[in-house]
């Protein structure tokens, strides 16, 4: 993923600026440790909420052929709230690369605008 910022065009195939590509990589890495770090571990626990927006997580992991993990109850708000941000994140880096920038045309006089217009008599 990371090596997909590092080698990102602008839809005119023109180099994004250096600015650009420094904060597209800082969100990627934002996004993978999300994955990793709270994704995941959700995905694969047990979830059971709780009175006052906590959820108790409960981690099952086999050991000797037993089950265990033991339940914390957490607050997801903030980390749903982070995996908000990363996505509109993650969106903006796609709406730039899919924009195409058309330099200004000063020299171009508009045919709907007559009256800038000479014609030769």
């Amino acid at each position: 993923m990371l090596a997909v910022v590092a080698v990102a065009k602008n839809a005119d195939r023109s180099e994004p600026s250096p600015k650009w590509k420094k904060s597209a990589e800082k969100t990627v890495k934002k996004a993978l440790n999300h994955n990793e770090q709270t994704r995941v571990p959700l995905a694969h626990s047990y979830l059971d909420p709780q009175a006052g927006g906590l959820v108790r997580v409960t981690r099952l992991k086999l050991r000797d052929g037993q089950l265990t993990g033991e339940p914390k109850p957490r607050k997801l708000q903030d980390k749903i709230k982070e995996a908000r941000e990363i996505t509109k994140k993650l969106q903006k880096i796609t709406t730039d690369l899919s924009e195409l920038k058309i330099p200004e045309l000063d020299w171009l006089v508009s045919l709907s605008e007559p009256a800038l217009l000479t014609l030769p008599h």
